[in-house]
């Protein structure tokens, strides 16, 4: 089991109380650069509905599958899904490694099963396979088909992690106003501590991103506890990263870097390569932070090579955004307008809400500075 040094001491030393006028000066210089997790595994893809159609499930309100005092109902769809994981691993070790496109098909093939609980862990994890190539519609439509299934055979941690997938599209999007209605529902349908750890790591990751670090302290505090007592590594791993991205944005570069460090060392142990880009990116932004300008640029290069291998443009664009930032450090306005440029352009093309804003003000403060 992966620990934060001992009792997880990070919680009050990264998230002291301040007002949220302090925290908002340093989390706009920057795209924020959080990890969101979908389950032990991703997410998955297409589907014949469109994400911009007619939702066939109330996502606001959706009833779970099961009566939450159903026992025997949860432990029958525990035996299930769990008998079902090892299914995906091979899908996931291609994911991990990069190879997406045989990852894909091998979800693919799951989502044809005959077998809806494998079709809906299938279509889930297809889901998270177009939302790292920013296909937000398509990944949108593959969580909502996994959700359908789910909701069918009346298995309510399936169709917890579905909302949980279709989600993470709107956080990575940054529509944090239609993320958090179906994470609260999953932390309400979910009885499983992974999945409870899951919800609450990604409502602490859109409550930090909003300025709102005490909700987040808590949220990370309690899904770190969660994953504890699921066992769950990978989950743990997460933590320790986005409280590194916790500190990052209470410009506190120095607090930041072994938590980072750790986190590092726990995703390659976990072999987790898109998890370590994310972390080797927060950690080439507190090298920035500290002045460290030839270790961000070593670490920014290895972080944006895997993104740009995935096909992950919503990473890109926040590793263009640093170079900006780095190039200002610099003193190379020029090149910070360049990156600045080409990474707005993205986002705009690929629609990813927060990228457009953060982008858009960095871009004017820069001419207003050399007007």
């Amino acid at each position: 089991m992966i620990t934060p040094r001992a009792e997880f001491p990070y919680g009050a030393s990264v998230m002291p109380r301040h007002n949220a006028n302090e925290f908002s000066t340093f989390g706009e210089r920057k795209l924020l650069r959080w990890h969101y997790l979908s389950d032990v595994t991703s997410d998955g893809t297409s589907g014949d509905s469109s994400g911009d159609g007619d939702d066939p499930i109330d996502r606001s309100q959706p009833s779970p599958p099961s009566s939450p005092d159903d026992d025997g109902d949860l432990a029958s769809s525990e035996l299930r899904t769990k008998a079902n994981e090892d299914l995906v691993r091979q899908g996931m070790a291609l994911q991990n490694a990069g190879a997406l496109d045989e990852a894909d098909e091998f979800y693919r093939a799951l989502a044809s099963s005959s077998d809806p609980v494998v079709s809906s862990i299938g279509w889930r994890h297809v889901a998270g396979v177009y939302r790292l190539r920013s296909a937000w519609t398509d990944a949108i439509a593959a969580a909502r088909q996994a959700a359908t299934i789910a909701e069918a055979i009346g298995i309510r941690e399936l169709f917890a992690e579905a909302l949980n997938a279709e989600a993470i599209v709107y956080q990575m999007q940054g529509d944090f106003d239609r993320a958090v209605p179906l994470l609260e529902r999953m932390l309400e349908i979910t009885a499983d501590p992974k999945g409870k750890g899951i919800a609450l790591q990604n409502l602490g990751s859109i409550a930090a991103q909003r300025g709102d670090f005490e909700t987040a302290r808590q949220h990370f505090l309690q899904s770190h506890a969660c994953f504890q007592r699921a066992g769950y590594t990978h989950g743990v791993a997460f933590v320790l990263n986005n409280f590194g991205r916790a500190a990052l944005d209470h410009a506190n570069p120095r607090i930041a870097q072994p938590m980072l460090q750790d986190a590092l060392g726990a995703a390659r142990r976990i072999g987790d390569q898109d998890l370590e880009a994310v972390v080797t990116y927060n950690l080439a932004e507190a090298a920035l932070g500290l002045d460290e300008t030839d270790d961000a640029v070593r670490l920014l290069d290895a972080a944006q090579a895997r993104f740009t291998s995935d096909g992950n443009r919503v990473r890109e664009i926040e590793c263009m955004g640093l170079r900006g930032e780095l190039a200002e450090r610099l003193g190379d306005k020029a090149a910070a307008m360049e990156h600045y440029e080409r990474a707005y352009a993205i986002a705009v093309e690929i629609d990813a809400l927060q990228g457009v804003a953060k982008l858009s003000a960095r871009l004017q403060a820069l001419r207003d500075r050399a007007s």
